[in-house]
């Protein structure tokens, strides 16, 4: 389990962020008590999001957000299910390392830029 101030990340892949920091990153504005639904979200991980969004606007599904970068570095979109929660697509971790170092960017710049460990991107990129 890793735990910062604004998140809670366990092993098995759910996470457990704080309410004013995970409203401002996913909706752009502060935290509100009257907005719908949007105290939930549900996360799937791809190793193609854009593939999954262009399915999800198919469909014509009512979306929080298209395809955009996070300040860790996360290629992510949002949209409402039918009792509008929020559901988040994004590319896996490990995706996001890989783009960055395709990018020419080092691992110690990767590690800043994604706030992983350098352990965990050496992992990633194989050189453990």
């Amino acid at each position: 389990m890793e735990v910062t101030d604004i998140n809670v990340g366990f092993k098995s892949g759910l996470a457990i962020r704080d309410r004013d920091y995970a409203t401002s990153t996913i909706l752009g504005r502060a935290a509100a008590h009257d907005i719908e639904r949007t105290d939930s979200e549900i996360y799937f991980e791809s190793d193609n999001p854009d593939e999954v969004f262009e399915r999800v606007t198919a469909l014509n599904i009512k979306l929080v957000h298209s395809v955009k970068t996070q300040p860790w570095q996360q290629r992510v979109f949002r949209f409402y299910d039918p009792d509008g929660f929020i559901v988040e697509t994004g590319e896996t971790m490990d995706i996001t390392v890989k783009r960055l170092s395709a990018g020419n960017l080092s691992i110690d710049e990767i590690a800043v830029k994604t706030f992983l460990p350098r352990e965990a991107i050496l992992a990633i990129m194989g050189n453990n």
